[in-house]
């Protein structure tokens, strides 16, 4: 097992196309929003009613963020995220600067998953908490027992989310997708959202 600071190292380099934290990181750094909207942020991230209440100025703050939504959805498809995180001593004094911009990556994405369901593109809804559960996870591959509880909290958003939405997400047959227009979640999006909650 690790147990000095230089053996928490990545044994081989991820290349700068499959990493994740690099596209998340750029992520933070395309944030879009005014101070108002950063406010806006707070007061109906992890809400349903609050946010239903202000889907004409949520509706701008996630279209000002199409960048930042679209980058997320690209890393959830990288498995492996190198942050440059390295332990050396004295590990106390250690800075992870790129946490507080990854704390409010995973609001956009509750804010974003929670408006589409509201105004019915549950299709899109489903991928959103997928790229919440995703991003929780590339978070937590970093060798810090802070990373791991922010990645926890991250976490735990999406999941609140998903508890919110699933009793009123409106599911389609398979072969009724195409007809009836991507708004509708498939039975096999719902299928991998669940089977991406139950990995542990």
């Amino acid at each position: 097992e690790p147990i000095y600071p230089d053996d928490f190292d990545p044994t081989e380099e991820i290349p700068n196309d499959q990493n994740a934290a690099r596209l998340l990181i750029a992520a933070t750094d395309a944030f879009n929003f005014s101070a108002e909207q950063t406010a806006l942020l707070g007061k109906v991230c992890g809400t349903d009613f609050p946010l239903r209440k202000r889907l004409t100025e949520v509706r701008r703050l996630v279209e000002d963020n199409a960048e930042v939504l679209r980058l997320a959805r690209r890393a959830r498809n990288l498995s492996e995220a190198d942050w440059g995180v390295r332990l050396r001593t004295p590990v106390i004094n250690m800075l992870l600067p790129a946490l507080s911009g990854q704390r409010q990556l995973s609001r956009i994405l509750d804010v974003a998953a929670g408006y589409r369901h509201a105004t019915g593109n549950d299709s899109e809804a489903v991928e959103t908490l997928r790229d919440a559960l995703a991003h929780a996870d590339r978070i937590q591959q970093q060798p810090s027992l802070i990373a791991q509880y922010v990645g926890w909290v991250c976490a735990e958003l999406a999941v609140e989310r998903t508890e919110t939405i699933l009793p009123t997400l409106r599911i389609a047959d398979e072969e009724a997708v195409g007809g009836d227009g991507p708004r509708k979640a498939s039975r096999s999006q719902v299928r991998r959202l669940l089977a991406e909650l139950a990995n542990e």
